[in-house]
């Protein structure tokens, strides 16, 4: 299955809106089914802001070590989903290998949580 990312405000606006939420210790998973059932990709997005993680480096990592955990399990995604992975907590002082270890964690129990992986 195709993996395509969210880049309109407007569409993050709009799952963020109008989505369910799942929280965990670092990360919000906002997940909302697509209008048209026939969309054969997963739509992802990001949220990381500055205050939270103040290092563009960290910044870019998070988002690989997410956009990766998605690829990663591609075959097993629900199709037709829109999903905004958001960071809430501040991941300033959590070292990097540990910060990984546990964004995966969490994406693995949210993401089955929500069910939008089979």
């Amino acid at each position: 299955m195709k993996t395509e990312h969210v880049k309109k405000t407007k569409e993050y606006l709009d799952i963020l809106k109008n989505s369910k939420k799942w929280s965990g210790k670092l990360i919000c998973l906002y997940c909302q089914q697509a209008e048209s059932q026939e969309q054969p990709f997963v739509r992802i997005g990001t949220i990381i802001t500055k205050k939270l993680a103040p290092a563009a480096t960290q910044r870019n990592h998070i988002k690989r070590v997410i956009y990766g955990f998605f690829n990663d399990r591609k075959n097993f995604l629900v199709p037709g989903t829109l999903n905004v992975v958001r960071l809430v907590r501040s991941a300033r002082d959590i070292p990097k290998r540990l910060l990984s270890k546990e964004l995966r964690e969490e994406l693995e129990k949210l993401t089955m949580r929500a069910g939008i992986i089979t």
